[in-house]
């Protein structure tokens, strides 16, 4: 149960890093949206590196081979579009259709599970 709070705590904060400067950033959307996007994918980069090492440091088990690295990847992954796909699907503020929002921005999620696998797996090949 202790394990399960403490996936959910670090898929949260993975998520609600790059939404909060997302929204900060949101005024330079519509005049350079390029900027925007490449912003957005260094952000969410640098949370889910950060939230990877901070979770599989806590909790070596979770990286003992690739299939439980995927899990907890798959997990946030999904978590992410649990937390982002309301406020952009039903509310004043996205109104996107569901395939809007997974080409523009459901898909990069997809980036979390790579990079647990790979901290992870990093993290098995290095001294502590």
């Amino acid at each position: 149960m202790k394990s399960t709070i403490a996936r959910m705590n670090y898929g949260f904060w993975i998520w609600f890093l790059p939404f909060l400067i997302g929204m900060l950033l949101f005024p330079i959307m519509s005049t350079e949206s390029a900027l925007f996007d490449t912003l957005m994918a260094i952000s969410l980069t640098a949370a889910a590196s950060w939230g990877s090492y901070r979770y599989l440091r806590r909790n070596p088990s979770e990286r003992l081979n690739v299939k439980r690295l995927l899990l907890v990847g798959l997990f946030w992954f999904v978590l992410a579009i649990l937390f982002d796909a309301p406020i952009f699907l039903f509310s004043d503020f996205g109104g996107m259709s569901a395939s809007e929002y997974m080409t523009d921005i459901g898909l990069s999620y997809l980036m979390i599970p790579i990079i647990v696998v790979t901290v992870g797996l990093a993290m098995n090949h290095s001294p502590e």
